[in-house]
């Protein structure tokens, strides 16, 4: 599930006031039909290369575009794993097949962020993004679990565990790999070959070049647009 937000202020009595809106895209993991999605259902709007337990997945354009193509995830709950995010416990764990056990096995995820307003005049960009997974945000210590619409622009972030959650906020990401449509990749290494599965939520917020809008008399300005496929 995805929704976005976009956010203006400007000074009362001003005609015209040079402002810049920031929009943010949230996404969260098993959040199905605006609900929290229960065990065995099929994702909205992720995605997912189903990769074998214990073998790494090659972050390449072929993989990519696999996930993206591929079946929805599926929500998943076993006993052993914290059920939910201290940062949002709206989200729900994932896997790529309906196992409610979580099937160990390596995956990559591919998240529809949907269209993303003001990309292509964006002077700033940053991604906030919480996580538990099992058995690790990308190969151990290699810090790939993370990507912005291709192989190239890995994040630098991985790691975490099923027990507690992991946390990386505003984290810089460079304007020129954002697109009018915007797909966030993740990547479930399996290391341990028992269970497997992932839980996530987080928003890709951009700042647009200044613009000059009327305003006259508003103290305030919100625009809030929320979707879901």
């Amino acid at each position: 599930m995805r929704s976005i937000i976009v956010l203006a202020v400007s000074i009362s009595g001003l005609v015209a006031q040079s402002q810049a809106a920031t929009t943010c895209i949230s996404f969260r993991s098993g959040y199905i039909g605006n609900a929290p999605g229960v065990v065995g259902q099929s994702e909205d709007n992720i995605n997912v290369l189903a990769g074998s337990m214990l073998t790494p997945i090659a972050m390449t354009a072929g993989n990519f575009a696999a996930a993206a193509g591929g079946p929805a995830a599926v929500c998943v709950q076993p006993l052993v794993w914290n059920p939910t995010l201290a940062a949002d416990p709206l989200a729900r764990w994932i896997n790529p097949v309906s196992n409610p056990y979580g099937q160990p096995m390596s995956a990559l995820y591919a998240v529809d962020l949907g269209p993303l307003v003001n990309w292509n005049t964006a002077t700033s960009a940053s991604l906030t993004i919480h996580w538990m997974v099992d058995d690790s945000l990308g190969d151990p210590s290699a810090f790939n679990g993370v990507f912005l619409n291709a192989p190239g622009n890995s994040l630098g972030l991985g790691g975490g565990n099923y027990a507690t959650q992991t946390s990386a906020t505003s984290i810089n990401v460079p304007v020129s790999w954002l697109q009018a449509n915007n797909t966030l990749y993740l990547y479930q290494a399996d290391v341990g070959a028992g269970l497997s599965g992932i839980i996530f939520s987080g928003e890709l917020c951009v700042v647009p070049a200044p613009g000059t809008v009327g305003l006259a008399g508003l103290g305030g300005l919100a625009i809030c647009r929320r979707r879901r496929r």
